[in-house]
């Protein structure tokens, strides 16, 4: 066997627009951007193999992995490897987006609520700080009896953690 060298043209900066390659139209856009690369330089016999990705929080800054050297690269850069892999995100259509943000505030307020409603039962007001700051964040007792037993005044539900995560990163994340 031997190694194809056919030039692979890929967007770093743009989108890549799937919807045409569907066989029915989609209702939403099905988009994605290019999130990392891995180029090989060799042959099928050998060689070095060199990752590119794309920081998750800053999208314009592009990181080359060569062995233990990481170094900031431009786009530009990028653009011109040689890609063996590429790995591309699916890009959350709006009413997606929408979705998440008003779950993650919605999980926000619960937290809130959790939080005054600790305060509120707590032997005293100094212990009140200190008992719902720290039963919020470690999961402490009064917490967990609310996942079995949550008090009717704060109309709350929870969700599992799985549910959780696959709406948070899922494009489609089912019912």
């Amino acid at each position: 066997a031997t190694k194809s060298s056919r030039v692979v043209t890929f967007p770093v900066n743009k989108l890549l627009d799937m919807a045409p390659f569907l066989e029915d139209p989609p209702l939403h856009p099905v988009e994605y951007r290019l999130i990392g690369l891995i180029q090989h330089i060799g042959s099928m016999g050998g060689g070095h193999y060199i990752s590119y990705c794309q920081h998750k929080r800053n999208p314009q800054e592009w990181y080359e992995f060569d062995d233990l050297q990481v170094s900031l690269v431009s786009p530009g850069q990028v653009e011109r490897a040689e890609p063996y892999v590429l790995f591309y995100q699916r890009m959350p259509s709006k009413a997606n987006r929408l979705d998440r943000q008003t779950f993650k505030n919605d999980c926000r307020r619960t937290e809130e609520q959790i939080r005054q409603h600790l305060l509120s039962i707590a032997p005293s007001p100094c212990a009140a700080s200190q008992v719902g700051i720290q039963e919020v964040r470690y999961h402490g007792p009064a917490l967990l009896s609310f996942y079995t037993n949550p008090p009717a005044d704060l109309d709350i539900a929870f969700v599992s953690k799985r549910w959780y995560v696959r709406l948070t990163t899922m494009s489609h994340p089912g019912p």
